[in-house]
């Protein structure tokens, strides 16, 4: 094969792909694939020749615009989890727990769950794989959800002097010279939110609860002024004004933790 014929089957295999592609991401951006649209892009892959390696980015593209097209309400119901299972097992891609697209829905189907009132941890099962070493619970008291965190709080990170001056140097006899005025200025301390102890972040159907190596805190949703979540990290207010914020290990999980507090919090 010549180097124009390469070329040209260089061309061609590209163009396919990116036809195949167009009609799949086409299928899929409404999170859903009806059996006429799996039997298209069925026939279509055949007719255009593409083996499975050629199918993996492909399938692996449009299996994350469809699960973006189902989270982008803030919702995910079991309908839709549903549909994204089938789409997963149609384009064969294996998402699992380390995977941030999955991992998203995953704890917003959680979270939508929660909002509807429908608290996990109130089933046997469930509740053995909640289990905190050391945390003792009061008679009745269930736990509902558990997540790996690290505790934040302020600390000063660094410090050092400001305004300091050299002096002035005046020479003496025999070349000697000795330094008047010099000062080394004001020590200031610089402060920032530095992680101080690692553990669990619960949530109980009475409190909030961190449990860590080095530092732990409860409190009761009675005594709960206000809380916020942002991005990774979870505030929590006390009826004293005392805050604490907690980081959570999975980012995407601040969503089941908001669900929690919106639901356990105003009750």
């Amino acid at each position: 094969m010549g180097l124009l014929d390469s070329l040209a089957g260089m061309f061609t295999g590209g163009q396919r792909r990116r036809d195949l592609r167009q009609l799949v991401m086409s299928c899929v951006a409404d999170g859903h694939l009806s059996d006429s649209e799996r039997e298209e892009i069925q026939q279509t892959a055949i007719r255009l020749g593409l083996s499975p390696d050629e199918l993996g980015s492909i399938s692996r593209d449009a299996f994350r615009a469809a699960a973006q097209a189902v989270v982008s309400d803030g919702a995910v119901d079991d309908d839709e989890l549903e549909a994204l299972d089938r789409i997963k097992e149609f384009l064969r891609v294996a998402p699992d727990a380390t995977d941030p697209v999955w991992r998203y829905v995953l704890q917003l189907a959680l979270a939508t769950k929660i909002r509807a009132g429908e608290l996990p941890g109130n089933e046997p099962e469930v509740r053995a794989l909640f289990a905190v070493p050391g945390l003792v619970l009061a008679r009745g008291e269930t736990i509902h959800w558990v997540a790996p965190a690290v505790l934040l709080e302020e600390r000063v990170v660094r410090r050092g002097y400001v305004g300091g001056s050299a002096g002035v140097n005046v020479r003496i006899a025999g070349g000697v010279g000795v330094n008047f005025g010099r000062h080394r200025g004001n020590l200031v301390s610089e402060r920032g939110i530095v992680p101080v102890s690692g553990g669990s972040l619960v949530f109980t159907d009475k409190r909030i609860v961190f449990r860590g190596d080095r530092k732990s805190f409860q409190l009761p949703f009675t005594k709960l002024l206000e809380y916020g979540v942002e991005r990774d990290t979870v505030r929590v207010t006390d009826a004293n004004g005392k805050s604490r914020e907690v980081r959570l290990a999975d980012p995407s999980a601040v969503v089941v933790a908001d669900a929690l507090l919106q639901r356990l919090g105003g009750a």
